[in-house]
């Protein structure tokens, strides 16, 4: 389960480096699908209350995932900030299936937003013991940023999806293409004024 993943990139910037950012926490539609398509507990996506709760975890996610992509260690706060999600809610253990093995999962009996933050965050804790951390990347298109796993066989992807692979593939050709312009224009300059 890496729906927390999409709650850290929530907060979505445009990947074209224009056109207004969006906090996604903030549209009660998005919220109620990412809610829905998580499996996540029901609660109410119009409330403030639920919307500033989720945007708190999402800054503490983002605050454990950028010491992830840098390689150092979590901090001791954010660590103790992120154990009171975590206990928070009754849970009790659960066998799940994964793939074709099976997997011991904690999952709440709670309701309600409490345990909508105990979901995501066992989640969280579950992919920084189980998953290899390593494979966390962050979109290397400067206007984007969004938070991905890297499944690759080569641990090598550098781009959250197609869209922005193409996008700077496509600015990096225009830019070298300027550039020779740029290097002809120069040597037919400089060949004129020889001839003068």
């Amino acid at each position: 389960m890496r729906e927390w993943i999409e709650l850290v990139n929530s907060d979505w910037h445009g990947h074209l480096g224009h056109g207004p950012d969006q906090d996604r926490l903030d549209n009660s539609q998005w919220l109620a699908k990412f809610l829905a398509s998580s499996g996540l507990p029901r609660v109410d996506p119009r409330t403030e209350t639920v919307q500033g709760a989720l945007k708190k975890l999402r800054g503490l996610l983002k605050r454990i995932v950028d010491s992830c992509l840098a390689g150092k260690p979590v901090s001791d706060a954010d660590l103790a900030a992120f154990n009171r999600y975590l206990a928070n809610e009754p849970v009790h253990p659960q066998v799940r299936r994964q793939n074709r093995s099976m997997r011991m999962e904690l999952t709440t009996s709670g309701k309600g937003l409490e345990a909508v933050l105990f979901s995501l965050s066992a989640s969280v804790a579950d992919f920084l013991i189980q998953e290899d951390v390593g494979r966390l990347r962050a979109c290397a298109n400067p206007n984007c940023r969004w938070i991905f796993f890297d499944a690759t066989r080569s641990r090598t992807a550098r781009w959250c999806g197609a869209t922005c692979r193409s996008l700077i593939k496509v600015r990096a050709h225009r830019h070298r293409r300027k550039s020779e312009v740029r290097s002809k224009r120069a040597d037919n300059t400089k060949k004129s004024r020889k001839r003068l």
